[in-house]
């Protein structure tokens, strides 16, 4: 197993007490600067260093399941640049068995990895071939959600979970027959296992009757329209629709992941000295004037 260590222990031991790193947070970009900046390029990419470390980050687009999109060479072509000692991958917190997790991606082909499990599993892939450790950085989600039940009710956050999916079905090329029904279930399953919330209904259709009264109108899981906007952490003023609850989650979600991303990134750099990074374009630039605060730029 090439997995890294606890990336959970370095935080806790050199990330909330380094006053450095705490000043390097304040300085994410917020979601309002984020949306005011416009338009960036994508893949988003920055390479920084810090003594003998060096950071790339490539900031994907999230070309999904089709494995001719131009972005996957791309990866490959900065991967090689890098020629990192560790990963850092973006969605891929492994629950059960991470030997026979990283085995059943080593044997499959690139087509069938890109298919199967998109950008992440295909930087994960090229790293297992390699030999190179990884690790993802995404926060618990049993603390998550611990921390989300002090200021929304369960309703609203399961409500919240299975609308925030919705986007990710309509982008999935391979979502498979049975409808988002059939794509939910295994996502909603997951979701319950980490809240274990006594009593409670977690059912599709509870869920979005939950939604709909929250944003008003009736929710077609089968339709485009409005998806993104439902759970929109900063929804654009030229938007008809009301910010919800349901926003202000998101919100909430993506700020604790990126500074839970600038923290692994901070501890990793202290034991690594190649460190190649690949998450969605809006976290590279959002998470990039705190990395600027740690590391020296070279691009």
């Amino acid at each position: 197993m090439t997995k890294a260590p606890s990336f959970e222990k370095f935080a806790h031991e050199r990330g909330a007490e380094d006053t450095a790193l705490g000043l390097a947070l304040d300085r994410i970009m917020s979601l309002e600067e984020y949306d005011r900046r416009g338009e960036h390029a994508w893949p988003y990419t920055y390479t920084l260093t810090a003594g003998s470390s060096t950071l790339y980050y490539f900031g994907s687009q999230h070309p999904g399941n089709d494995p001719t999109h131009p972005e996957y060479a791309l990866i490959e072509a900065a991967f090689a640049q890098a020629n990192p000692e560790m990963v850092l991958v973006e969605g891929m917190r492994i629950t059960g068995d991470t030997d026979a997790f990283e085995s059943n991606i080593r044997s499959l082909s690139r087509d069938e990895v890109i298919t199967t499990y998109a950008t992440a599993g295909y930087v994960l892939w090229l790293a297992l071939h390699k030999g190179i450790g990884w690790h993802s950085p995404e926060p618990d989600d049993a603390d998550l959600y611990e921390h989300l039940l002090t200021l929304f009710q369960p309703d609203e956050l399961f409500a919240w979970y299975v609308l925030h999916i919705i986007p990710q079905y309509h982008r999935d090329t391979h979502a498979g027959g049975g409808g988002f029904a059939a794509y939910v279930a295994d996502f909603i399953q997951t979701f319950a296992a980490a809240t274990q919330w006594k009593g409670f209904e977690y059912s599709l259709d509870h869920a979005l009757d939950v939604a709909a009264t929250i944003v008003g109108e009736t929710i077609d899981v089968e339709s485009t329209q409005g998806a993104d906007a439902w759970t929109d952490p900063v929804p654009h003023e030229s938007e008809e629709r009301p910010r919800t609850v349901l926003n202000r989650i998101s919100r909430i979600v993506i700020e604790r992941r990126d500074r839970k991303i600038v923290r692994d990134i901070a501890a990793a750099l202290g034991d690594y000295a190649r460190l190649f990074v690949v998450y969605g374009g809006s976290h590279a630039v959002v998470e990039e004037p705190a990395l600027r605060a740690l590391l020296s730029d070279t691009r």
